[in-house]
């Protein structure tokens, strides 16, 4: 409830707060706020801790804090200890429940710093770290939290579904927090690693048929032409300089850039002329196309055209914001990685 938990500085209502906390502690993963663009970085922190208590168990927490203080713990103690994490006997309590934490400790780590690459990436060292450490934490204990709000709200991990290191991760965080890693677990985890890398590898022989089967000029022209609108002068040196970044992969690649009003640049897009759109991330206007969006900010810079005889510069002198949107079926290789080289710019 306190206001500087929220991203906007108000108080939460009563009911939200507990809605949220009752989530987080049972590890349900439903919300009535976007966790990302509703929440602060305490917020996040607060939801985030409430999460690994629920997810290692009130008594587990409890237990640990007592052995960090050097408390001894009596016999009632110890049976309760004992209940909560479903040991055999009362004996070695206190070591297995330090396992325990030791464990559940040491994965998310591991996982937080598989996820990182991929996070730092996209949001930069400081954001990467916490977005990794956060779905790494949230998928061990199965909550369900996530801070993707900020690409669209309420939309998950969709963005990552052709990233392999993302979904497969998140995947074994899963398993590996939802059982009791016993002997058989541990064997039934290698078999369920197995099928899935199986799994991962015949999609991939499945898909590169499937390419091979296409109409070849047809896979020619969209493997390496790019229709792209936008509203914003600043976006044609940036579009350029993302299409050289990206020369390595998609050597012949063409890309036809075309500059109007953003209702221009919708109507443009709406009916499939362009491939990806860029308008003013303050823009009123919805594409009626079902897409994906992405910000990035975009410094004024000039340009020159006719061998250099002609200067051109916007207006506008203060770096631009600008959302830059994709159709939700294009997963063409072209387009993601032109959308990456584009949004992963830093000005």
């Amino acid at each position: 409830m306190l206001p500087a938990s929220t991203q906007d500085g108000i108080s939460t209502p009563f009911g939200d707060a507990l809605f949220t906390s009752t989530s987080a502690v049972c590890v349900t993963g439903l919300v009535i706020h976007d966790t990302a663009t509703y929440w602060s970085g305490l917020g996040q922190f607060i939801i985030i801790l409430l999460i690994q208590i629920g997810g290692l168990g009130v008594v587990t927490v409890a237990g640990a804090f007592a052995i960090l203080s050097g408390r001894k713990i009596g016999l009632m103690q110890r049976s309760t200890m004992q209940e909560a994490i479903a040991a055999p006997k009362v004996g070695g309590i206190v070591r297995l429940t330090e396992f325990v934490l030791k464990t559940a400790l040491t994965v998310e780590l591991l996982g937080a710093a598989l996820l990182f690459p991929v996070f730092y990436e996209e949001f930069g060292l400081v954001k990467g770290v916490w977005y990794a450490l956060f779905h790494s934490i949230s998928a061990f204990c199965n909550a369900g939290f996530d801070l993707m709000g900020i690409k669209a709200p309420f939309s998950s991990l969709t963005d990552y579904a052709g990233q392999p290191v993302v979904s497969i991760v998140i995947a074994l965080l899963i398993v590996i927090g939802g059982i009791e890693m016993n002997m058989r677990d541990v064997a039934l985890l290698g078999v369920f690693a197995a099928i899935a890398v199986f799994g991962y590898y015949v999609m991939g022989k499945v898909d590169h048929f499937l390419d091979g089967v296409r109409p070849e000029s047809e896979e020619r022209e969209r493997a390496t032409f790019l229709h792209i609108v936008t509203s914003c002068v600043n976006a044609i040196p940036a579009v350029s300089d993302a299409l050289q970044n990206m020369r390595h992969l998609h050597p012949h690649v063409h890309c036809n850039l075309s500059v109007g009003r953003e209702q221009e640049v919708i109507t443009s897009f709406d009916r499939g002329d362009a491939d990806v759109a860029i308008i003013s991330a303050n823009s009123q206007l919805k594409s009626e196309t079902p897409s994906q969006w992405k910000c990035v900010t975009l410094p004024p810079r000039s340009f020159s055209i006719d061998f250099g005889m002609v200067e051109v510069k916007a207006v506008e002198k203060n770096p631009q914001r600008q959302k830059v949107l994709w159709k939700s079926g294009d997963s063409r290789s072209l387009v993601l990685r032109f959308i990456h080289c584009l949004c992963g710019q830093r000005p």
